[in-house]
């Protein structure tokens, strides 16, 4: 039993040795999503600029709260709830119907982020870019092996809102 412990206690601290090593060498994690929705760079514009309604495409989001500015106005900012963790957003630049970037902090991270709509095939694509940057080498190294999760969790996000405004048009 004692040498399964040493074993175990030797296998958990390789393991943040080889996480924090990764986040030494990872500045930040970089990643893009797209998604195609049959609908008009305008209709996905309103609906995405909607903070009423982002919590019906954002999961876990509870509200949005404005801190200054005027919606989608280069420098306002929001701080956007989700349970006990809050992000705060700062418009960089706003373009209706065309490019929203924003830049993103948490207690955990800064980031930024810029979702582009450009037509395509008849509807609007939706690209989004994202780059964020840990605060520490241990959470770097966290986030270069969660890049999947984000990115896959950010596209179900966007499905979403492709879902919420394909089902009201």
């Amino acid at each position: 039993m004692k040498k399964f412990l040493l074993i175990l206690i030797g296998l958990v601290i390789l393991l943040a040795l080889g996480v924090t090593g990764a986040g030494m060498t990872s500045e930040s994690v970089e990643y893009e999503n797209r998604v195609l929705i049959d609908a008009s760079p305008e209709e996905i514009w309103a609906r995405f600029a909607d903070t009423d309604g982002m919590p019906e495409w954002m999961e876990g989001l509870d509200s949005v709260e404005n801190i200054s500015g005027a919606p989608l106005e280069v420098g306002s900012s929001w701080t956007l709830v989700y349970g006990n963790d809050e992000l705060l957003e700062t418009v960089t630049a706003a373009e209706p119907g065309k490019l929203y970037a924003f830049d993103m902090q948490t207690d955990g991270f800064v980031g930024q982020a810029v979702v582009r709509l450009e037509p395509k095939d008849g509807g609007t694509e939706l690209i989004s870019t994202t780059k964020v940057v840990a605060h520490n080498a241990f959470k770097r190294g966290l986030f270069v092996a969660m890049k999947g999760s984000f990115t896959d969790r950010t596209q179900a996000q966007y499905e979403r809102l492709k879902d919420v405004i394909e089902s009201a048009g």
